[in-house]
């Protein structure tokens, strides 16, 4: 059963989402630092940035390969191979995301008396 399809699509629905979920982390996170001079919010919004695109393309790995493994070793319909690793890629990368959004709170805090 061909695996390469399922997976680009899986790929792509896991990066759409998660890039949409970054921009709105991003304005979210813009509004926590308000009232701070762009010598803190910078960094911050630095570290939001990087975690995210981190956590886009550990997401998009895994929804790769989490497919190919559904439909080649587990023989699983291609519809559910791409739904469950869309969910599994897509909650990766929100947990990124997450992490970043409060890194980046920290850095900001960090840099703050300085």
């Amino acid at each position: 059963m061909p695996t390469k399809t399922p997976s680009i699509i899986s790929v792509i629905l896991t990066i759409l989402v998660l890039i949409l979920i970054g921009a709105l982390s991003i304005f979210m996170n813009m509004v926590a630092l308000n009232g701070m001079s762009s010598r803190e919010g910078g960094p911050a919004l630095l570290t939001l940035g990087s975690c995210s695109i981190i956590g886009i393309i550990l997401s998009a790995v895994v929804a790769s390969r989490l497919t190919k493994t559904f439909i080649s070793k587990y023989s699983w319909n291609s519809i559910l191979a791409v739904v469950t690793a869309f969910i599994a890629g897509s909650i990766l990368g929100f947990v990124f995301n997450v992490i970043g959004f409060v890194l980046s709170i920290i850095v900001a805090d960090i840099l703050w008396p300085l």
